[in-house]
C-alpha cells in the first residue's frame, strides 16, 4: 500500500507543473491521459517486481488477434504485455471513462510489443515455426505461450460437435477449417448466435504472411479487413458470392460480430483460403 501511496505523490508532483501551464482544455486533457499513462505504466511495475498478476488473475486466449482488433481479449493482452515491461501507447487504451475492454485497440504498438514478447519467449514460439524474428501477431503459438503464463487451466479447445452459444457468444461454423473456396463462387457462411443478437456484421479479414522456412507453415503477420457485410439478419447463415473484382487469391478468416456490440465476435479458427476457379 505504501508503494502506491508513494506513485500517487509522485504523479501530484509531476501533474502540478504541468498543469499550472496548460493553455486549453484540449492541452490540459492531453496531460492528463499522459499522466494516467505513467500511473498505469508504474502500477503494473509495481505488481510485477511483488510477484502479482499470475496468481490472482488469468485469461484464457481462445482465437487469434492481430492489428486491427480490440475488446476483452486485447485488454488482457495489455495488461500481460505492460506486466512484461513492454510499452502500450495512450492511444491504444481507453481515453474515456467507462469505455471499458472496447477502448483497448490492437494497433501498431501493440503488434510490436507482442514482437518483443515473441521475441523473449522465441524458443517457444519463432523457432519451432521456422522464424527468426516476431510476426506481431497473435497466433496459435503466441497464444499457447501466453496461455501457459496466463490461461485459466490451460488452453481450451472447443469440443466437436459445437455447443449451444452461451448468451453473449457468437461462434463461427463456416469457413472454419482451411477450406478453399473458388472466385465467383456461392459459399455458405454458417455461425451460431444466441436469438437476443438481433443482428450481426460479417468481416472478411486478408492474412499477409511473413516469409518461412520450406516445408514450414509461417504464422500470420497481420491480418487487414477487405469486406465487410453489415448489420445483416442474425439468421445462423449466409449465401456470399466471392467477387473477382475486388477480392485477390490468398489466406482469410471471416468474424462474425453483434452488430451492436462488436466486442461480442468470433473468427474462424483455421485460415481459408480464396483460390482461381
Amino acid at each position: 500500500m505504501k508503494k502506491y501511496i508513494l506513485v500517487g505523490i509522485l504523479v501530484a508532483s509531476m501533474a502540478l507543473p504541468l498543469f499550472a501551464g496548460a493553455q486549453s482544455t484540449a492541452e490540459l486533457q492531453a496531460m492528463i491521459n499522459s499522466l494516467m499513462a505513467q500511473v498505469r505504466q508504474l502500477q503494473a511495475q509495481l505488481l510485477a517486481q511483488q510477484g502479482g498478476g499470475t496468481t490472482s488473475w488469468c485469461h484464457t486466449f481462445e482465437k487469434n488477434l492481430g492489428v486491427g482488433g480490440r475488446g476483452s481479449d486485447v485488454s488482457a493482452l495489455h495488461r500481460i504485455l505492460i506486466e512484461k515491461r513492454f510499452s502500450i501507447s495512450d492511444s491504444e487504451q481507453p481515453q474515456k471513462d467507462g469505455e471499458g475492454d472496447y477502448g483497448h485497440i490492437y494497433g501498431e504498438n501493440t503488434a510490436a510489443a507482442v514482437t518483443g514478447f515473441q521475441e523473449k519467449y522465441r524458443n517457444e514460439i519463432l523457432t519451432p515455426n521456422g522464424l527468426k524474428n516476431g510476426t506481431g501477431y497473435v497466433g496459435p503459438s503466441t497464444r499457447k505461450k501466453l496461455n501457459q503464463l496466463y490461461g485459466c487451466g490451460g488452453v481450451i479447445t472447443p469440443p466437436r460437435p459445437y455447443p449451444t452459444p452461451t448468451q453473449s457468444s457468437i461462434k463461427v461454423l463456416s469457413p472454419n477449417e482451411g477450406e478453399s473456396w473458388p472466385i465467383f463462387s456461392h459459399q455458405l457462411i454458417k455461425w451460431q448466435a444466441p436469438s437476443s443478437i438481433a443482428r450481426v456484421t460479417i468481416s472478411l479479414n486478408k492474412l499477409y504472411s511473413c516469409n518461412a522456412t520450406p516445408g514450414i507453415e509461417c504464422t500470420a503477420l497481420y491480418s487487414e479487413r477487405v469486406l465487410a457485410i453489415e448489420r445483416i439478419p442474425n439468421s445462423g447463415s449466409y449465401e456470399w458470392l466471392i467477387p473477382g473484382e475486388s477480392l485477390s487469391v490468398g489466406r482469410y478468416e471471416i468474424s462474425v460480430s453483434n452488430a451492436d456490440n462488436v466486442s461480442i465476435s468470433d473468427s474462424s479458427d483455421t485460415p481459408f483460403s480464396i483460390v482461381t476457379q
